[in-house]
């Protein structure tokens, strides 16, 4: 309900808003969900699944004609990958 409230076209966006918040927290809560329930052996690579899905979800965004800030590019995503492939490794030796 919260996002189909935020894309009607008289919707006015605002920093101050609560239902970005509101949809942003119920998004992370149930991917933590998610993710606590996996088991050890999977819990990385499905952090790592998380983190591929989020980039084709910004990719998507950004060919669809939406413009983020220079701070909202998605850069982390990529930097949290690596170092979850470093960690595996070296846990893995």
């Amino acid at each position: 309900m919260v996002i189909k409230k935020m894309f009607e076209p008289s919707y006015n966006w605002h920093f101050t808003k609560n239902e970005p918040y509101k949809h942003y927290f119920k998004s992370f809560y149930k991917q933590f969900k998610r993710l606590s329930a996996s088991d050890p052996d999977s819990l990385l690579d499905n952090v790592i699944s998380e983190c591929n899905k989020a980039i084709n979800e910004f990719n998507f965004l950004r060919d669809s004609g939406i413009v983020f800030p220079n701070n909202g590019g998605g850069e982390h995503l990529s930097t949290w990958i690596t170092v979850i492939n470093l960690w595996k490794r070296d846990i893995t030796r």
